[in-house]
């Protein structure tokens, strides 16, 4: 595994239904997972999404007549924004005092993790027609559509640290053949394919504010051009993060 590991933690992990709008106590089980990785000269990069706090402000936001595409994405990126500043502050011990946001993602700097732990907030909304710097030689095919998204944050800092592994903590299990809500005889899969994935969700051409992918499809046609791995877990059962960090069977589904 390499020096770097990209772990994309989803919002529903970290802000959940109800009172509880971020959960430090998930943290602090979080860093017992990490730290005995730290002796081993493992850095992590960790970009937060939005959750039940961001989709508050999205549906408040929504309620009172907003309904421009990218102003909702910024109101997204910036409920990561604050995500990824409460963990570094709760982490000020190991996490590097500047979080990774907005245009970061987007220059030609180098991504360099001082500490042991560098936090990602959101980067921006793009589109098709975006110079694209941290993706070279890729075109996207978002017809012009704004798209932004914490799997595609996370794709261009895997871009940038030279990894080809996304350790993605959700609220769901893995990849099903089909919607298991609506389909009771779907089956998780624990090895598929970038254009079987993409197949099982549609094949959209663009992330809207809020959907719900196991990884987003802009997200995923890049990660199959450039060869990057996606593992998907349930976040809440983090004895799954910590047998793929040892190299152990787990549970989950890895596309690739």
């Amino acid at each position: 595994m390499s020096e770097y590991i990209v772990i994309k933690l989803g919002g529903s992990v970290i802000s959940r239904q109800g009172e509880l709008l971020f959960d430090f106590d998930y943290l602090t089980h979080l860093r017992k997972i990490l730290e005995p990785h730290f002796t081993q000269g493992k850095k992590f990069f960790i970009t937060m999404g939005g959750g039940h706090l961001m989709r508050q402000y999205r549906n408040l936001a929504v309620a009172n007549g907003l309904n421009e595409t990218a102003s909702l994405h910024w109101i997204g990126i910036s409920v990561n924004n604050l995500h990824a500043q409460l963990t570094r502050a709760f982490w000020y011990d190991i996490a590097d005092l500047k979080i990774y946001q907005n245009e970061d993602y987007l220059s030609k700097d180098q991504l360099v993790i001082e500490k042991f732990v560098k936090l990602g907030g959101g980067s921006r909304p793009a589109n098709s027609s975006d110079e694209i710097t941290a993706v070279p030689g890729i075109h996207l095919d978002a017809q012009g559509e704004l798209f932004g998204s914490g799997d595609f944050d996370a794709l261009l800092a895997a871009l940038k640290l030279n990894t080809n592994l996304i350790i993605s903590l959700k609220n769901i299990d893995g990849v099903y053949s089909a919607d298991p809500k609506k389909n009771p005889q779907a089956q998780r899969m624990e090895r598929i394919t970038w254009d079987e994935y993409l197949n099982i969700i549609g094949n959209p051409k663009e992330h809207a504010p809020g959907a719900n992918y196991p990884v987003d499809p802009v997200a995923a046609k890049i990660a199959k051009v450039k060869d990057i791995s996606f593992y998907i877990l349930q976040g809440e059962q983090l004895e799954n993060l910590a047998k793929v960090l040892e190299g152990n069977k787990f549970l989950g589904t890895i596309i690739k």
